[in-house]
């Protein structure tokens, strides 16, 4: 019998031209979050990358309709916050290359999405996420929509980082 562990997804560190597929788990319930992801997501699709996307609301699904196929509602979960939604299990069972959180405080809902996600490489915001986070970007309360390009940043350092050194 396989132990847990064995059957974790392998995590590594990814440099920003690998990424092809990006996860992206937004708290919808900021306006200033969902802004810069919106914002990020535009950016990332005009450059050719695939994007994945799931909003966590604490909001209900309105009476008498469809929740939305990208938004998470309190109402889809169990009683420990996991989510038991269909679209919470296809996000993440995807293997993307980046999962990146666009929460400062992640939620019970997207603390499970995090760990439970095939993605390679897990990055946040919330410095007491380590648990199910990879990587942490620390930005300054109300300049989320710096978060995106500090990644970006973080990423592209990984790249030359990997990069062979010449003339050794």
């Amino acid at each position: 019998m396989q132990s847990a562990r064995s059957k974790e997804t392998p995590r590594r560190a990814v440099a920003w031209s690998e990424v092809q597929q990006v996860g992206i788990l937004v708290d919808a319930d900021r306006p200033d979050m969902h802004a810069a992801a919106q914002k990020w997501i535009r950016a990332l699709e005009q450059a050719g990358k695939q994007v994945l996307v799931l909003e966590c609301t604490h909001a209900k699904v309105p009476k008498g309709e469809e929740p939305l196929a990208t938004r998470l509602y309190r109402n889809e979960l169990n009683w420990y916050g996991r989510p038991l939604a269909a679209k919470a299990h296809d996000f993440a069972e995807a293997k993307t290359d980046l999962l990146v959180v666009f929460a400062e405080r992640l939620t019970e809902p997207m603390r499970w999405m995090s760990s439970l996600s095939k993605s390679a490489c897990r990055a946040g915001m919330d410095g007491d996420a380590t648990d199910c986070l990879d990587l942490i970007v620390e930005v300054r309360q109300g300049q989320v929509q710096r978060f995106a390009g500090e990644l970006e940043r973080i990423l592209r350092l990984n790249e030359q980082m990997q990069e062979p050194v010449s003339g050794a």
